[in-house]
């Protein structure tokens, strides 16, 4: 089991279990579909640093990630899902690596493996490294810019407060941190620089601040900035601009008009998006609290500053989801797992463990039993129950071994193969699920339905985010008021293809109807049949 995970092996593998997923999975409505309507708005009217969705501006965003986008569909044709997926997965292995040399001195060598493990299957790090956002990619720059930032440090104490740092450190530095910027927005640059100031302040060392915040770092910030907001005003004027700095950023962090959440969300969000290792991280830093002179390297201190400075930055945000604790994962991951390492005989450690371990086994068997509920159709799978039994036996097995050799390492090795064999073999059932998380089968009915009967254009009546379903469709669809009470009585003279839950669909009169998991595609009265349609 060593030596199937060590090294760059354990990449390979969460790649081949992630594949399936990311070959097979569907767009999602919320984020991913409107990135890609975005790119194919920019891509036809020319423009690359000011952007809009359907005309309206939209500078919710830095541009990288929408020009990855746009590289996709230019080099293939089409939205490639697999290809867009590699920009989530490479950063995620690129975190993972760079942590992992970074902290090899406190993990000694034969735990590097089980921290690589520990963050590459913790809970939400996971789903977002197969998820089309910008966040693992702005936490990879974050990752790297820290460590840039510990690398002028310790060679600055090595050589006793002598300024002979590496020129090239200085100058990536600032690099670094503004493509964390250009990638997703503030958070690229506030969070190196809190975390850097907290770190020296523990320290008693506020006078380094300058080796990574000096002169050269706020020149090179000030060139690139003003060379990215300059072409942003050039290209879509002074209320674009405004809209960029002041609207998504000044009034989303004190007053969001999304996702408003109160200043305790993210202790409660992490009891849950760290599963199944949330008892061992939390226990390990509670441990390197109550023990901080203990095995605590400046290493460490910076990971702990770094975790803890991003969880109370974000938690004065008003705008708060999950995801954007992704920053801090790695950090408070190898900080634990640094711990974990000294204590992987402890039997509190392997109770961590085995809590969740007992809970996915049993979660992994009761598939079996919770399909036959009524409302559980979804689960009535033969390959859902395949990877529910991976996932039970490789916890199963986990545990055995673990209290057995005395080793938390067992447990985390046998765990993470479970999971991973879970998701691969799921990963399988997605085209049949596809229905249920976008829009892409439902849109392809409406086009075949559209040739066959002549149909004059698309309506959606209770879908919701509808707006960038021109991504399959090439038009965006009108859209019928909810509140109406006979939306069929809405639609202009002619036929039209109708796409609504199947809920609703006796509320149309419809010559051909076509229901596609939750919903119904439907050409609408108003012609005779069609040859096809007899």
């Amino acid at each position: 089991m060593k030596r199937i995970f060590g090294g760059f092996a354990a990449y390979f593998w969460v790649l081949v279990a992630l594949l399936p997923v990311m070959i097979l999975r569907d767009f999602t409505p919320d984020n991913e579909l409107r990135y890609l309507s975005i790119a194919d708005e920019a891509l036809r009217e020319g423009n690359w640093l000011a952007f809009t969705n359907h005309g309206m501006p939209y500078a919710d965003k830095p541009p990288l990630y929408i020009w990855i986008v746009m590289l996709g569909k230019t080099i293939f044709g089409y939205h490639c899902m697999w290809f867009l997926s590699l920009f989530s997965l490479i950063p995620a292995f690129v975190i993972a690596e760079v942590m992992g040399r970074w902290a090899a001195p406190d993990l000694g060598r034969e735990f590097n493996t089980e921290a690589k493990l520990l963050l590459l299957s913790c809970g939400l790090f996971t789903a977002t490294a197969v998820v089309l956002r910008m966040d693992m990619l702005m936490t990879m720059w974050i990752v790297i810019a820290l460590w840039t930032f510990y690398s002028m440090y310790h060679e600055r104490e090595r050589r006793l407060g002598t300024p002979m740092i590496k020129a090239r450190w200085r100058w990536l530095f600032p690099v670094w941190v503004f493509l964390g910027v250009f990638t997703k927005g503030p958070m690229g640059i506030l969070i190196p620089l809190v975390s850097i100031f907290v770190f020296l302040g523990l320290k008693r060392r506020l006078g380094y601040m300058g080796l990574a915040w000096g002169w050269r770092t706020w020149l090179v910030l000030a060139v690139l900035c003003a060379l990215w907001f300059g072409g942003v005003y050039l290209e879509g004027g002074y209320e674009y601009l405004d809209n960029l700095l002041v609207h998504q950023t000044v009034d989303r962090a004190v007053n969001a008009f999304h996702h408003q959440r109160p200043f305790w969300y993210y202790l409660a969000a992490i009891w849950y998006c760290f599963l199944p290792w949330v008892f061992l991280i939390i226990g390990m830093v509670v441990v390197g609290l109550a023990r901080r002179q203990h095995w605590l390297t400046d290493r460490l201190r910076l990971f702990l500053a770094t975790g803890l400075s991003t969880i109370v930055l974000l938690s004065c945000i008003s705008s708060k989801i999950q995801i954007y604790m992704l920053p801090a994962y790695p950090f408070f991951v190898y900080y634990a797992a640094a711990y974990a390492w000294h204590y992987r005989g402890s039997r509190l450690a392997a109770l961590s463990i085995t809590l969740p371990a007992v809970v996915l086994c049993v979660a992994g068997v009761s598939l079996w039993f919770v399909s036959g509920m009524e409302g559980m159709e979804m689960l009535r799978h033969p390959l859902v129950y395949v990877a529910g039994g991976a996932l039970a036996v490789c916890c199963a097995i986990g545990i055995l071994f673990m209290w057995r050799g005395r080793d938390i390492g067992y447990g985390v090795r046998w765990i993470s193969l479970g999971l991973f064999l879970m998701i691969f073999t799921a990963g399988f059932a997605v085209p049949d699920y596809n229905k249920y998380i976008g829009y892409g089968e439902m849109s392809g009915q409406a086009v075949s339905l559209r040739e066959k009967t002549g149909a004059k254009g698309y309506y959606v009546y209770k879908v919701r985010r509808p707006e960038n379903m021109d991504v399959y469709i090439g038009e965006r669809p009108r859209e019928l008021p909810e509140d109406a009470v006979a939306p069929y009585d809405s639609l202009p003279p002619g036929r039209w293809i109708v796409m609504t839950p199947v809920g609703e669909k006796s509320k149309f009169k419809y010559r051909y109807i076509k229901e596609c998991g939750p919903y119904a595609v439907i050409a609408t009265e108003g012609a005779e049949k069609t040859p096809e349609m007899r």
